[in-house]
């Protein structure tokens, strides 16, 4: 298997087409016999027959051809890593054309490779072991915190569900609760409606009873006094009876109104009459009078002019046919 090796920063691509590739060489270090020797470009290219004028007088530059369908066509490649430049060319080739010991280098590339992996892969280690120790840690506090975290979910969750409960018993207790505040105004409105249809009431009872008690006062004295003129004029009738020979009868059909039936009779003019009379407060009404003659109806006319009681019963008994 044929070797390579990476020169990095050591060259710069001109220009390249599908054929040829145009590399100039820059300053660099490169061990001669072990000793460290600084070579310019200047140097490099008196060394490798490289220089010269170009065809307008002008110094010809630092550059070389490396046409991929010569010696560089098996092995040729060009990398760019983070914004620098690496070729990787044979081993054999690197060594025809920059005269290095290759040897020396590939040695102290692969010890120090060696070093530089042991080292690395201690370093590594170690970080990595001490990476899973604290990962380790940190696992078992965030599964003691996990843990204490499911435990406070599950009561949270329980909690939850508990507030849930409760939440929707104190929904329906105020539902409940405005079912009845509103009925409870409503009430409220009715019974502040009867409260006034009450007060009016009371003052119509109030007024109503003041009326029936001044009425009844007035029907007690009027009674009094109904029945204070009807015993009187029991007695004057009474007398009268035994002067024109009359007979009376007097009905009360209730506290107000008596009924006086009169029969009289007079044997010199010969008037025979029977009277019946309504009673009310002093306020006498003729019902009938028979016989039904022409005495009788002036009678009657003379007493709803006069409202004399007395004077028709005489015209009746004192005026001849």
């Amino acid at each position: 298997m044929e070797k390579y090796i990476v020169y990095k920063k050591k060259f710069k691509v001109c220009d390249y087409d599908d054929d040829t590739i145009k590399i100039d060489f820059e300053e660099s270090k490169i061990k001669d016999n072990g000793n460290v020797k600084k070579e310019t470009i200047e140097e490099k290219n008196k060394k490798k027959h490289i220089g010269g004028k170009e065809a307008d007088g002008t110094k010809r530059a630092n550059r070389r051809n490396i046409t991929k369908k010569g010696q560089f066509s098996k092995k040729l490649f060009i990398e760019y890593r983070y914004k620098e430049l690496y070729l990787s060319f044979p081993i054999h080739v690197m060594a025809s054309v920059l005269d290095l010991n290759i040897d020396n280098i590939i040695d102290e590339y692969e010890l120090s490779y060696k070093n530089f992996n042991d080292n690395f892969v201690e370093e590594i280690t170690q970080h990595i072991n001490e990476q899973l120790k604290e990962y380790e840690e940190k696992i078992k506090e965030h599964v003691n915190i996990l843990k204490q975290t499911t435990d406070i979910n599950n009561k949270v969750s329980e909690n939850r569900e508990q507030l849930k409960t409760l939440n929707e018993k104190i929904e329906s207790t105020r539902q409940l609760l405005q079912t009845e505040r509103d009925r409870l105004e409503t009430e409220a409105g009715h019974c502040k409606d009867l409260e006034v249809e009450v007060n009016k009431l009371q003052d119509m009872v109030n007024k109503n009873q003041m009326e029936l008690t001044q009425v009844s006062k007035e029907s007690k004295k009027s009674m009094q006094k109904l029945k204070k003129e009807i015993d009187l004029f029991k007695n004057g009738v009474k007398k009268f009876e035994q002067y024109l020979q009359l007979s009376m009868n007097i009905e009360n059909n209730n506290e107000q109104f008596a009924v006086v039936t009169v029969s009289m009779k007079n044997t010199k003019n010969r008037s025979n009459y029977n009277i019946v009379i309504e009673d009310n407060n002093n306020d006498y009404k003729i019902i009938d009078i028979a016989p039904r003659d022409e005495k009788a109806s002036k009678a009657t006319e003379l007493y709803y002019q006069t409202k004399d009681i007395q004077g028709m019963l005489a015209f009746l008994y004192m005026t001849k046919e």
